[in-house]
């Protein structure tokens, strides 16, 4: 049996328990994100910054003097801010496939060639995605890191014959986005991604394996008006309603505790 919360035992039974709460704003996991995303396009303008990504297709790209854009024999640089540039959290749900989204929003400038022959601004549309299990036994959530499969393209020019253009578009935004966003490419481990991305996937991976134990509760629940998303781990209602009482700005982060000894 299920609870309003998710629990799967009665209040009684969970008074014993520690109950943790985590709350984080938009803004909080928009800047986590960012970062994220800002090490990668680093590393696709010159990959050999970073030492552990080895077997990242762009270093093979590179060492060969491959093109991005083998097409037109042009390769492609992001024009990236030196102050790194924090995007905004949009939320969606998706009720059908009992999935709800936290979407990174953040536009980056790019041009090919020297004298930037095609330039515009893609957005990868970079995501925190949360997926509700239900077996038998209990319900449960998947979190992951992932992306759309189609970028946005915008502001996008080209100065080359129109079929050309249309190649270069559909690959920008059907293709590209895997060559950028090294976490999608087969063969590729954790170790070999930037340590802002091992973070953030481990604390993720951490959170599924707890989700997914027989004697565990944890609920899930996202308010885009107060933009914040709110993580329970063996909380009672009680204890839920008290947390989620208490919105906290966008751009912090809170770690709660009830039950037990707090009680």
């Amino acid at each position: 049996m299920v609870g309003k919360y998710s629990q799967r035992f009665p209040d009684i039974a969970m008074d014993s328990r520690l109950c943790i709460a985590m709350v984080t704003g938009f803004d909080f996991l928009a800047h986590g994100m960012s970062t994220i995303l800002d090490r990668y396009l680093k590393f696709y303008n010159d990959p050999h910054s970073f030492e552990g990504a080895k077997f990242h297709k762009r270093i093979n790209e590179v060492k060969n003097n491959n093109k991005t854009l083998k097409l037109i024999g042009l390769d492609l640089i992001f024009d990236i801010p030196d102050r790194m540039h924090i995007g905004k959290i949009k939320y969606e749900n998706n009720q059908t496939l009992n999935q709800q989204a936290l979407v990174l929003q953040q536009p980056i400038k790019f041009h090919f060639g020297d004298k930037k022959e095609i330039t515009g601004s893609i957005d990868f549309g970079f995501t925190l995605l949360l997926s509700l299990n239900k077996t038998h036994e209990k319900n449960y959530w998947n979190l992951e890191l992932t992306n759309k499969k189609e970028s946005i393209l915008t502001d996008f020019k080209c100065d080359f014959p129109k079929n050309d253009c249309d190649s270069v578009r559909y690959f920008m935004e059907k293709i590209f986005n895997y060559d950028v966003l090294a976490f999608n490419q087969e063969g590729l481990k954790g170790f070999h991604q930037p340590t802002s991305y091992r973070i953030l996937d481990g604390l993720l991976r951490h959170i599924n394996e707890f989700n997914r134990k027989e004697t565990e509760t944890s609920h899930f629940e996202i308010s885009a008006e107060k933009e914040n998303m709110y993580s329970y781990f063996n909380c009672k209602a009680d204890s839920i309603e008290n947390n989620l009482a208490r919105p906290i700005g966008t751009e912090n982060y809170e770690l709660s505790a009830y039950q037990n000894l707090f009680d």
